[in-house]
């Protein structure tokens, strides 16, 4: 209590106002205003602790104390209320166990936010179970699509794009050739500049078309030749922690992007999800071509 009244520059005449803002017509949270933007009057009331009693306090106050041993805090910065989107602190009720507790509802009670607090180890052994889980469907996704890129089917498919892009790059070469020898057949009078302009638009979007044609059917014979985990960062990544036992702040860092807590249920979002949906729509792709032949 004697450490806050020091410490606080109320009690030394300082009025300070501004730390949180908020829109209730607009439907925005409550936010942690930066220090710099606080409303800050000095000299604003009668001071408790004068600043010549302040600066005393200082000279003769301890320097160093004994402190304990910072729990580490794994998933801090990157865990929030599912709720009211607020941070959730690293919380103990003074025995063994730890929790996660919303800021808000820390600060100023359930009556503002409800959300329930969620034991912290729990936490870890449920991000490390989705982390596990998600890698092994990354692998077991990865092997169904190097099976179906090397099927019947494929090797049909395949044969098929390579004659599409042969003959996309002929019909780019020839519309090409067309367009640029407009300005020959205006110049000798074959054409006027009202069927010039016109031509040349049509070709123009021609080309467009054509040239998005080809790139799309060899982004899909490059995709048979690898598959999204071949010689990428991903891949690494589970080489390197699939048969770790334990979370650590390095593994959270490297595959995890947000958690929520939400009325006891934590929602795990991981930094390869999109590797995920991109596998699920290859394999997608994949059985259509069966359907087609």
């Amino acid at each position: 209590m004697l450490n806050h009244i020091i410490n606080n520059p109320v009690y030394r005449g300082t009025y300070i106002a501004g730390k949180e803002s908020m829109c209730l017509y607009r439907h925005e949270k409550r936010r942690t205003v930066p220090k710099e933007e606080w409303i800050v009057i000095e000299n604003n009331h009668e001071a408790l602790v004068t600043e010549e009693e302040y600066k005393e306090i200082l000279k003769i106050k301890p320097k160093h104390r004994k402190t304990k041993r910072r729990e580490e805090n794994y998933l801090g910065g990157i865990i929030r209320c599912g709720k009211c989107g607020s941070a959730m602190n690293d919380w103990t009720d003074h025995g063994t166990k730890r929790y996660y507790v919303c800021g808000r509802k820390a600060r100023y009670g359930v009556g503002v936010c409800d959300c329930r607090n969620y034991p912290k180890e729990k936490a870890y052994q449920t991000v490390l179970q989705v982390i596990k889980e998600e890698m092994q469907e990354l692998l077991d996704l990865d092997i169904v699509l190097e099976k179906l890129n090397h099927s019947k089917e494929a090797d049909r498919h395949i044969k098929m794009l390579s004659g599409k892009i042969q003959a996309s790059k002929l019909e780019i070469t020839k519309t090409a050739s067309l367009k640029s020898g407009l300005y020959v057949d205006l110049r000798d009078g074959l054409i006027n500049e009202e069927k010039y302009r016109v031509l040349t638009t049509e070709y123009s979007e021609r080309l467009e078309t054509l040239n998005g044609a080809l790139k799309e059917y060899e982004r899909v014979l490059e995709d048979t030749k690898q598959s999204p985990l071949d010689r990428t960062e991903v891949k690494v990544l589970i080489d390197k922690y699939k048969r770790k036992r334990n979370l650590s702040r390095e593994m959270v860092d490297a595959l995890v992007k947000e958690v929520f807590v939400n009325d006891g249920e934590l929602e795990v979002v991981l930094k390869f999800n999109d590797k995920l949906l991109k596998l699920s729509e290859l394999i997608d792709e994949r059985r259509a071509w069966k359907d087609e032949n």
